[in-house]
């Protein structure tokens, strides 16, 4: 039996995966397919309208406005709870928040309240976190929202994780948002990028890279 030191350090790696058994999104497109994603079975149940990998996201993208700003401010305040202590509830209350959601709809406010509030925040575990949803989690959501942060605190080393996951269309979107704040090569990193999707990934890189230079949705946080 495995019993938690009360003095133990904080860290992700020892709580109890929030989704049980399913494989990470990142795994998967790794060593299983770049064409399908853990939790399609999940999200073909909860509609009966199907969307094309990524078709979603790009709709949104060009004709949502809404701000998401009360839905930002509670993922925000989950986010600090986590920052300040790392356990299943608070973790678990953190992965539902972005779980439910389109993380399109609010991500934009949730990185401007993130930036506004920089110098309060423990820099080393927020990047934490964004490295444990972009590697760990299965759900897209979640994923979604691990690369925007990782967009805001991370660092060149991560890019290989922004560049495997934007191998399935679903995810390119904000892989090369978080790409082009990462690479030393934006542009051609979002080349190579767009050459290794076919679907909506291809037209949500090539279309923002060429119309605004490579501006990408992620504010820095430092």
């Amino acid at each position: 039996m495995s019993f938690r030191l009360p003095w133990r350090g904080w860290s992700l790696e020892t709580l109890t995966p929030a989704w049980g058994p399913l494989r990470s999104a990142y795994d998967h497109i790794s060593t299983v397919s770049t064409k399908s994603l853990p939790d399609d079975a999940e999200v073909a149940a909860s509609s009966d309208l199907q969307w094309a990998s990524g078709a979603l996201d790009g709709v949104m993208g060009h004709h949502s406005h809404g701000s998401g700003s009360d839905h930002a401010s509670a993922t925000y305040n989950r986010i600090c709870e986590l920052i300040a202590r790392a356990d299943d509830q608070r973790f678990g209350r953190l992965y539902a928040a972005i779980s439910e959601q389109s993380c399109l709809s609010y991500v934009d406010a949730l990185l401007k309240r993130l930036n506004d509030n920089r110098a309060s925040l423990d820099f080393e575990r927020l990047h934490a976190i964004a490295l444990y949803l972009s590697r760990k989690a299965p759900h897209r959501e979640p994923v979604k929202a691990g690369l925007a942060l990782l967009g805001s605190c991370g660092f060149e080393s991560d890019l290989s994780i922004a560049i495997t996951l934007g191998r399935n269309d679903e995810f390119t979107l904000f892989a090369a948002q978080t790409a082009a704040r990462l690479a030393p090569d934006p542009e051609l990193t979002l080349w190579e990028m767009a050459k290794a999707v076919t679907g909506w990934g291809r037209i949500q890189i090539v279309a923002p890279t060429f119309s605004n230079g490579c501006s990408g949705r992620a504010t820095r946080i430092a």
